[in-house]
């Protein structure tokens, strides 16, 4: 244990075909060349909290280098290669009362090879602290082909971190084809990348089961991709970027099947990303780039005779003082010899508008006392900018059946993708082939919208969102390729090219059948309305042209209808057709008798009642029958809606 020998060193390791039963697992601290831990079982792994419980011990199947912060003077002494496959670990029950970690398989090396490992039921007394299947700091290599169930409570199945000593970098390390599924729901989020990965790749993983999300990024990744995933029956934001700036990553190609709506009870566990009470919307995926998070601790004076509970060496771990606008965050402080040698940021916290800082000599917040013989040393914080400099959003794929739920009745909406930031210098955003099928149920006295693309905060200054397709045969009522909300939208010479698609439906008593189209090419928008089955006067929902725009004006200029197809004929009654918008444009083209359209005054360019005024109105159309009901016919209706922004 190089907490206690921080010289000592390995050549080799070779752990084979061994087997435990019933008594804690491996413990090899030591730096090494090299390591290979292969074709072990280990059956019930656990420690008598009577004999280790006074020190809150940390337990796991097997252990493999420091995953501590080590001094910087043997930070190039870690593990340098390691291989750990094909192992059985079932069972690491920690029982203590107060335990440190709970790891089934922890690797802390500069290369890794973790692979074919069978984990299950990692679990621990206190769910407030640590639980992992399979936690990993390293530089570069493979984690791959493992199978973890109820892998790890409080936390993740899988924790992907950095080196070990300093900042966590994660360098060109692959982490795919691994499986996880939680059975008993303790096992909140499938997989998460802490600290500021750099080159990682996360793909072609299958997540079930996990009540607050499939995959999780933290810090300020560079060139993190999260790609061809796939994340059935997990509550929560299926794939998460709680992050404070973002470069030249991507999350794509992933899969989102039956997502859950979450109980009250998911919502009290601490890492449950919605609020705790209110309303609240539903995301597959959202990507979070927000100034407030912790980036960096720096040491700034300072620097000798620091010791913990009189001890020479040993870390603790420490709370963080001051500070305004955000909560959480905390650190570990390292001591080697007596000296003071690192804070490192552990949680960053959330909303921090000015950081916190760590004052020396501190109390830790497990009772740890760090006294000082020497000066003292501030410890101050850098807070994020809150940025995205280039994500890309292609190929996403969302089934399920989010809606209104009558037993948790304060979800609003379901958004397939959401971009957040800070940051008004962001972007570009590349946002392509959304594709979002039976989403959405309609109650009729609970308004529910499905939206492809949403932005919060800043404005994104480059972007385009292309290919949205909302398909979905609960969904026809308040659809919308995107929306904006506050101040955010994309640069208005971005390539907006949407298109969406709606029913078949039942909405409002109307019945839409098969699809009607969008398509918005440039400024014009283009509707075709299908009459093949309408039912029941109703003034029904078709869609949205630009949901929320809140970077100007949109103004109608131009509205060209025709008419394809025989002649309506009516059930009963005189039925009138008629196109229009919620509000701000009024109709759009005026009532007219079922039996056909004749020619229609375009609005004028200029009149105030045809502007979609910035944050107050989308541009809606709704078609409206009334005074009877309408034959099945195979008429179409197709109208031409030019608009511009007019600032």
């Amino acid at each position: 244990d190089r907490t206690d020998y921080p010289a000592s060193f390995v050549d080799e390791i070779v752990i084979d075909s061994c087997r435990a039963i019933d008594s804690p697992g491996w413990e090899l601290r030591a730096a090494c060349n090299s390591a290979t831990i292969t074709r072990n079982n280990l059956l019930r792994v656990r420690r008598d909290p009577a004999i280790w419980d006074m020190e809150g011990y940390a337990l796991y199947g097997i252990c493999l280098g420091d995953g501590d912060d080590a001094p910087p003077e043997y930070a190039q002494a870690i593990t340098q290669n390691a291989i750990v496959s094909q192992n059985i670990i079932r069972g690491v029950s920690n029982d203590s009362t107060n335990p440190m970690f709970t790891r089934g398989i922890l690797v802390a090396a500069s290369g890794v090879l973790i692979t074919n490992n069978i984990i299950t039921d990692v679990s621990q007394a206190n769910g407030d602290k640590e639980a992992h299947g399979l936690y990993t700091k390293a530089q570069y290599g493979c984690v791959s082909d493992n199978y973890l169930v109820d892998g790890g409570t409080g936390q993740s199945a899988i924790a992907i971190k950095g080196k070990s000593y300093g900042a966590p970098i994660a360098k060109e390390l692959r982490v795919h084809h691994n499986r996880v599924r939680t059975v008993s729901g303790d096992c909140p989020v499938g997989l998460i990348v802490y600290g500021s990965s750099t080159d990682v790749l996360v793909e072609d993983n299958s997540i079930s089961g996990c009540p607050d999300g499939a995959i999780t990024v933290y810090g300020s990744p560079v060139r993190t991709k999260v790609r061809r995933n796939t994340a059935t029956d997990c509550g929560g934001i299926p794939f998460l970027w709680v992050c404070g700036d973002i470069t030249d990553c991507e999350c794509s190609g992933n899969e989102i099947a039956g997502q859950r709506v979450p109980t009250p009870g998911d919502r009290a566990r601490p890492t449950n990303p919605y609020p705790k009470s209110g309303t609240y919307q539903l995301y597959g995926t959202k990507v979070n780039a927000f100034a407030g998070t912790i980036k960096a601790f720096t040491i700034t004076s300072g620097g000798s005779g620091y010791t913990i509970n009189g001890k020479p060496d040993g870390s603790a771990a420490v709370a963080l003082s001051g500070g305004s606008g955000g909560s959480g965050g905390g650190a570990y402080a390292t001591i080697a010899a007596g000296v003071l040698i690192s804070v490192v940021p552990m949680d960053q916290g959330v909303g921090w508008t000015v950081a916190p800082t760590v004052t020396i000599p501190l109390v830790g917040t497990d009772g740890a006392v760090i006294a000082c013989s020497g000066s003292q040393a501030s410890v101050g914080t850098v807070l994020s900018t809150g940025k995205i400099s280039t994500f890309v959003a292609n190929g996403v794929r969302v089934r399920g059946n989010m809606g209104y739920v009558a037993s948790n009745p304060d979800a609003t909406a379901y958004e397939c993708l959401c971009i957040s930031t800070d940051d008004g210098t962001s972007g570009p955003l590349i946002a392509d082939d959304m594709d979002v099928v039976d989403n959405g149920a309609w109650d009729d006295a609970h308004p529910f919208y499905i939206v492809g693309l949403s932005l919060l905060g800043q404005p994104i200054q480059v972007g385009r969102s292309e290919r949205m397709r909302l398909l979905g045969s609960q969904s026809g009522r308040r659809m919308r390729p995107w929306r904006a909300s506050g101040i955010s939208t994309l640069h208005r010479f971005g390539n907006y090219g949407t298109r969406f698609h709606l029913g078949p439906a039942s909405v409002d008593g109307g019945i839409i059948q098969p699809q009607n189209r969008f398509n918005t090419i440039g400024n014009r928008t283009r509707v075709f309305v299908n009459f093949t089955l309408y039912a029941v006067a109703a003034q029904t929902y078709l869609g949205t042209i630009l949901g929320g725009q809140s970077g100007g004006v949109v103004r109608i200029t131009k509205v060209t209808p025709r008419f394809i197809g025989p002649a309506l004929t009516v059930a009963s009654g005189t039925p009138t057709v008629a196109l229009g918008t919620a509000g701000g444009g009024g109709q759009l083209i005026a009532a007219t008798l079922a039996t056909g359209l004749g020619s229609v005054t375009s609005p004028v360019d200029g009149t105030p009642a045809n502007d979609v005024v910035a944050g107050v109105t989308d541009l809606d159309i709704y078609l409206t029958i009334a005074g009877g009901n309408i034959n099945a016919s195979s008429s179409v209706l197709c109208v031409d809606i030019d608009w511009t922004l007019t600032a």
